[in-house]
């Protein structure tokens, strides 16, 4: 079973020989080393069943889950079959500001709204669409996605990877709090150490993903149209996945 964060906050203590300086959050140094593990890679563990969602009628974008880590594909799922092609945010303002439509294709691009206030999170990335949708269309689009890490925040929080990551997961925590606590260790060369390692090479050759470039084919995204016109299936990475 997977270690839940009092566990995990635990050997970070350890790490640290019991001495982490009382302005350190082991929670948070936790969540970053989850983080960390969970971008160095493009784990297979992390894709998901593709999702559908809806169109509002007016509304510039759609919603995606709360845990998106990044989108792997994007067709429309309704009957009438049109492609969709991943733009950037600024080829999609260019797009809107010209004010014209086509029926062949919708442009999409992921958005971050602004933050409400300084003392709320950040608001989770959206879709961002053109053109408009014109009406309410139930099960629109079809999202093929990848998780990420999902943030441990009571005690008994589990986290969200394999059990054969939970030592990397481990080694990377320690390697964090390391280099928080120990004036002489680099943190930066801690993690490019363990990345070298042979461990983390044999985890990603068995989570490597089954379609390198977030290219799907021939699965649940692709539709009769898509056989006969080639689409453009972009990854659209999280600023994360950078």
């Amino acid at each position: 079973m997977a270690r839940n964060l009092n566990s995990l906050m635990d050997l970070a203590r350890h790490a640290a020989g019991q001495r982490i300086d009382a302005r350190l959050d082991t929670r948070e140094l936790v969540n970053e080393a989850g983080e960390y593990v969970a971008i160095m890679h493009g784990w297979a563990f992390y894709e998901r069943p593709a999702v559908l969602i809806d169109f509002v009628g007016g509304q510039k974008y759609v919603d995606l889950p709360a845990d998106l880590g990044s989108i792997d594909g994007v067709e429309v799922a309704s009957a009438v079959q049109i492609a969709v092609d991943r733009v950037s945010i600024e080829r999609l303002n260019e797009l809107r500001a010209d004010e014209l439509t086509t029926a062949e294709h919708y442009f999409a691009a992921l958005e971050w709204p602004d933050q409400a206030s300084a003392s709320e999170s950040p608001p989770p990335p959206r879709l961002a669409l053109w053109p408009t949708p014109p009406a309410n269309t139930a099960q629109a689009l079809r999202v093929a996605w990848r998780a990420k890490w999902r943030t441990l925040v009571e005690g008994m929080d589990r986290h969200n990877l394999p059990g054969d990551c939970e030592t990397l997961l481990i080694e990377v925590l320690r390697a964090i709090v390391h280099g928080r606590t120990r004036e002489k260790t680099n943190v930066s060369d801690e993690l490019d150490r363990i990345e070298q390692s042979m461990h983390v090479r044999r985890l990603k050759e068995r989570y490597t993903r089954a379609q390198p470039g977030g290219q799907v084919r021939g699965g649940v995204l692709e539709s009769t149209r898509s056989r006969r016109v080639q689409r453009r299936f972009s990854v659209i990475r999280m600023a994360s996945d950078a």
